[in-house]
């Protein structure tokens, strides 16, 4: 039997979907005595979030989830944010994420993301709640997370359409694959590329700034360096390590993301299931 209050996270069992998506998360919580709050960092893998019978609003930099009864699933998806979110969730719910590998959502999307994405009032995120919805019945309706799993793997392998904008694809590649931090100027040089063209391939499938998108990658390079390191390093080897030009850049760009310096960040962060989900728990 599966806990009711418990946060899971499993690969995709098909070789297939691994290089689009990263993981599943199942979360899930019952206690209606207690709110759940925690705070999420900027990342460059992003999250379809699937509530049942929740629904989701946003203050500002704040993210509230409601019961909902009348609502049968609410989806969200997150994309690259330049800083920290916030969220409060009420109990009961029951929420699934689908975390995709750098650019994997544009695989299984038939339009630009940035049409997906345009400013609203809500957070909710609905192409692909009309063919999805049949799955989830059946995927909530499961106890064994392993079957949950492999609906999921089904259902995004009918989903697949491909993704060929070959140039932002080398420009990601470049961006996570290297020890140093890129400007946009060389970026644009090494693809060969007119800078306002690769804003505009970043902007349209991504969502975001190249300057936002390479903050960030930098500092999620820095979060995992640190968590999976067995023996913690020193703040200035830290920045060295990750692309920093020295320990001030490195606390003024934690600073900039997470709202606080980078020792206490570090110190209360937690990791979420066996994945790279880390949040700091409120």
């Amino acid at each position: 039997m599966i806990n009711k209050d418990f946060f899971v996270t499993k690969k995709p069992t098909s070789v297939f979907l691994q290089e689009y998506i990263a993981y599943y998360y199942f979360h899930k919580c019952s206690d209606v005595e207690t709110q759940k709050k925690y705070i999420f960092y900027p990342h460059y893998k992003n999250a379809l979030s699937i509530y049942k019978n929740s629904t989701v609003f946003r203050e500002s930099n704040e993210y509230h989830t409601k019961p909902d009864l009348s609502c049968d699933y609410y989806y969200a998806y997150g994309g690259v944010h330049k800083e920290f979110k916030r969220v409060t969730q009420q109990p009961p719910f029951f929420k699934i994420g689908i975390v995709f590998q750098p650019l994997g959502v544009n695989h299984f999307i038939t339009k630009n993301l940035a049409e997906l994405q345009k400013k609203k009032k809500d957070v909710s995120f609905n192409y692909f709640k009309t063919s999805m919805q049949p799955f989830l019945d059946d995927i909530y309706s499961l106890e064994n997370i392993t079957s949950k799993v492999d609906l999921l793997d089904t259902y995004f392998e009918e989903q697949y359409v491909g993704f060929e904008e070959m140039r932002l694809k080398k420009a990601v590649e470049l961006l996570l694959n290297t020890d140093k931090k890129h400007t946009v100027k060389v970026l644009a040089e090494q693809l060969e590329m007119n800078r306002k063209t690769l804003l505009r391939l970043f902007q349209k499938h991504l969502c975001c700034s190249v300057k936002d998108y390479i903050n960030v990658v930098q500092f999620r390079k820095a979060l995992l360096s640190y968590q999976l390191a067995e023996n913690k390093p020193l703040l200035t080897s830290l920045a060295y390590d990750t692309g920093y030009y020295d320990q001030s850049e490195f606390i003024n760009h934690f600073k900039k993301i997470t709202g606080f310096n980078p020792t206490k960040v570090l110190a209360n962060i937690q990791k979420l299931g066996n994945e790279d989900t880390f949040w700091t728990l409120r």
